[in-house]
């Protein structure tokens, strides 16, 4: 992976009144050691720690070095991945010492990490919920920078690299871009289904006003006057519709007479008091429990039932949208394991 793929940020060049850091003995390292020699690369700060700018150079020697304690506000940056901070030493030039010196450096306040710097190539901080880093501290945590004495030649730097996407290979990248793969199609299922129910929300409220409505008319006084009536004159209308007592049989009245039958009887729609019956009633006990359930849903909503599934349609577009425009940025952070993966 490309070095200037996982940093993020600009140089700081932060001057450390840095002292001069331990090697353990028998730990020579010189400028042509490929493990120790500066890159050119691109971090959020650069902290010298050995260098005649921080130690005093006497008699080609580095010594009286001092490591301050340092607070070092890292670059603002947007991020859709879990990301770390790495704290990477450059080491160049003759840098043996017996003191075993070094720093600790923490993340936003988090436990402190002790980093032996000269022995030690880089530290990995991260935050316990993935999280940008605001701030990275620094300290020296050691009695034996005063003492320190090394080659004039010494010259130890600490990168922070910070926020950069927490993975390491292919698959990782893509496991997470599949997480997200997965919320996505979760907020467009949500979305559906409010807006489903926004559908059928609507359609009950029709039906619901429509049988409402039919009800009424079912059991108004003139439509039980027409039933009581429609009875009285029932057993003349088949007489005459039949054509009894010498008449000829009239195919209208017949046609009449068989209609009436639709309207029913009275006492259909009336309870044993006289009230008349609900629909809930007169459509049985099954379809009793089915509308008192609905009506109990209904009652619940906060403050109604349209509202409420209107804004959690709402919420799971917002949702959406906020899902697939971090998954657009996951992408753009993972580029450099993905190798054009989708």
């Amino acid at each position: 992976m490309p070095v200037t793929a996982r940093r993020i940020g600009s140089v700081l060049a932060v001057a450390l009144l840095a002292g001069c850091t331990a090697w353990e003995e028998g730990d020579e390292l010189g400028a042509d050691d490929a493990s120790t020699t500066a890159s050119p690369i691109t971090s959020a700060a650069v902290v010298d720690l050995i260098s005649p700018a921080t130690c005093v150079l006497s008699n080609g020697k580095l010594r009286q070095c001092v490591i301050a304690p340092r607070t070092i506000s890292l670059p603002v940056s947007d991020t859709a991945v879990p990301v770390r901070t790495v704290v990477r030493r450059v080491m160049s030039g003759n840098c043996s010492t017996p003191y075993p010196v070094a720093v600790a450096v923490r993340v936003d306040g988090d436990s402190e990490t002790t980093m032996r710097f000269l022995s030690e190539p880089q530290i990995v901080l991260r935050r316990p919920d993935g999280a940008r880093a605001v701030e990275v501290s620094l300290r020296d945590v050691t009695t034996w920078t005063p003492y320190l004495v090394v080659d004039g030649s010494c010259r130890v730097r600490l990168e922070v690299d910070s926020n950069e996407p927490d993975v390491e290979t292919r698959q990782q990248a893509e496991a997470a871009l599949a997480r997200y793969d997965l919320a996505i199609l979760n907020a467009r299922e949500r979305r559906r289904t409010y807006e489903a129910l926004l559908a059928f929300q609507s359609a009950y409220t029709f039906t619901r006003a429509l049988a409402d409505s039919f009800h009424v008319e079912l059991t108004n006084d003139t439509m039980q006057a027409l039933r009581q009536a429609a009875i009285a004159a029932e057993p003349a209308l088949a007489n005459a519709a039949m054509g009894c007592g010498g008449g000829e049989p009239d195919e209208t009245l017949a046609e009449l007479y068989i209609s009436l039958v639709a309207l029913g009887d009275p006492g259909t729609w009336l309870n044993p008091d006289g009230s008349t019956r609900t629909l809930a009633q007169f459509y049985g006990a099954d379809a009793s429990a089915v509308l008192a359930r609905i009506e109990e849903l209904t009652a619940q909503a906060n403050p109604d039932l349209r509202t409420e599934y209107e804004e959690a349609r709402a919420q799971a577009e917002v949702d959406l949208t906020t899902l697939e425009q971090q998954r657009s940025l996951a992408h753009v952070q993972l580029a450099p394991w993905l190798e054009g993966a989708p």
